[in-house]
């Protein structure tokens, strides 16, 4: 899912959080989105690969900047 559209399905309360977790491969963070029918689908570029981020604060920034409030960060050890 691109940032676009989980903005707009945030705001429609489809999604009801973002979920920032290291990525399994530990090359940086991912972006999941938890949907409130149960479903976690993850941030995606317009060629439906993964977007990875090398930071925590630009994960994070990415999802503020597209008025995504609700975000969890979690770290699986």
């Amino acid at each position: 899912m691109e940032i676009d559209n989980a903005a707009s399905e945030y705001h429609n309360k489809i999604i009801s959080e973002a979920i920032i977790e290291a990525s399994p491969n530990g090359n940086g963070w991912r972006i999941l989105f938890h949907k409130t029918g149960g479903d976690t689908i993850a941030l995606t570029d317009h060629g439906g690969t993964e977007k990875l981020y090398h930071t925590l604060d630009h994960a994070t920034d990415i999802l503020k900047s597209a008025g995504i409030k609700t975000i969890r960060v979690e770290e699986h050890f």
